[in-house]
């Protein structure tokens, strides 16, 4: 039996209002109650925010911000990178199967993923990298001799991590579990620079190429860009201690991280992304979602998923799942397909998760 679509914040209201002999609120309503609720949240940074439907969209901004104000998308980053890995596929020039070790510079996968003294880097598939299940550790989930998280250091001193040294740690902390094996998955940071390099590898061409070829330059981007060490032509993040733009560290990690762009190119790009445009649909339809270690969160064929409710008890109703992505800046590009809503900005801060400003957006709608 098919499961009944839940019903929106805005239905609901207008069956309540019916029954009282009120007004409606309309849509705009609703969103702009939302718009009130989010400027006031605690620990938010400059906010910039993009939902859109059939044949409406939303913007709303704080501060200094604007639908066109350039910030830090971290790990959204990753939509492109899996983007164009299913366009190579589409093209021909990659398979799922295609062993990682064999488009990469011979023995770079040496000595990475060990379990009992037994190599399995040669296991490695591109299709593992997408679905986060190749077993490779959660690098940037390691500490410090000083018990810093990897945030919390680059936060204190913007550095370089390059994928180099992704790999040595990895290598270090010791793999998860033999590559596909089991309904597990483990995200780590490393499985979207290996399908980074992957791609630059199986082209000739270097990633920002990539991007603009097949993503920025059709979809007409025009303020998407690249992260460049010293440069802050984007947004400061708030942290507990002081603004950053760690340029240095998103710049050395462009295929999980490097990319910078504002709501209005973002929410661009999610709908291409969830309707074709960019790559056959066939290779987000319908995908095994598998836990992650950052509960409720979930992932599979290169996407973030989460659902369960994070708004206050009396506001929940049935939450519907949300595909895309999240990044540790705020930022966030995700569709609903039972709502058919997109959404997409940034609340800029590494203080709090962007979900329950999502929802309460989903809950308007």
């Amino acid at each position: 039996m098919a499961r009944p679509r839940p019903m929106s914040r805005l239905r609901l209201r207008e069956r309540i209002d019916a029954a009282r002999n009120l007004p409606a609120l309309t849509r705009d309503d609703l969103l702009a109650q939302v718009d009130t609720t989010v400027a006031a949240m605690p620990k938010l940074g400059e906010v910039a925010i993009a939902v859109a439907g059939d044949g409406w969209t939303h913007e709303f901004c704080t501060g200094a911000m604007t639908p066109d104000a350039r910030f830090a998308t971290g790990s959204v980053s990753k939509l492109f990178t899996h983007a164009i890995l299913f366009r190579l596929i589409d093209d021909g020039q990659l398979s799922y199967d295609t062993p990682v070790a064999s488009r990469v510079p011979s023995g770079s996968l040496d000595g990475l993923h060990v379990i009992a003294s037994q190599d399995y880097g040669s296991e490695i598939t591109v299709r593992h990298l997408v679905d986060q299940t190749s077993g490779l550790a959660s690098w940037e989930d390691t500490k410090d001799p000083g018990g810093r998280t990897l945030v919390e250091q680059i936060v204190d001193w913007d550095r370089v991590v390059d994928v180099d040294e992704q790999m040595e740690t990895s290598a270090r902390v010791g793999a998860k579990f033999p590559p596909g094996q089991g309904n597990r998955a483990h995200y780590s940071d490393l499985n979207a620079e290996l399908a980074s390099q992957v791609a630059q590898f199986t082209t000739g061409a270097s990633f920002q190429e990539l991007v603009n070829r097949y993503i920025l330059v059709p979809l007409g981007m025009e303020y998407t860009t690249f992260v460049i060490p010293g440069r802050h032509d984007y947004a400061e993040i708030r942290t507990a201690k002081h603004p950053v733009w760690i340029s240095r560290y998103l710049s050395s990690s462009p295929g999980s991280g490097g990319i910078i762009s504002t709501s209005r190119d973002l929410l661009t790009f999610i709908r291409a992304f969830h309707t074709g445009v960019i790559f056959d649909r066939s290779h987000i339809e319908d995908p095994v979602l598998r836990r992650i270690q950052y509960r409720p969160l979930r992932y599979g064929a290169g996407m973030m998923a989460d659902g369960p409710s994070r708004i206050p008890r009396m506001m929940r109703r049935n939450s519907p799942v949300i595909l895309g992505h999240s990044g540790v800046p705020g930022s966030f590009a995700f569709h609903c397909p039972d709502e058919d809503v997109f959404l997409a900005g940034t609340v800029n801060s590494i203080l709090v998760q962007p979900f329950e400003v999502i929802e309460r957006y989903l809950a308007a709608v």
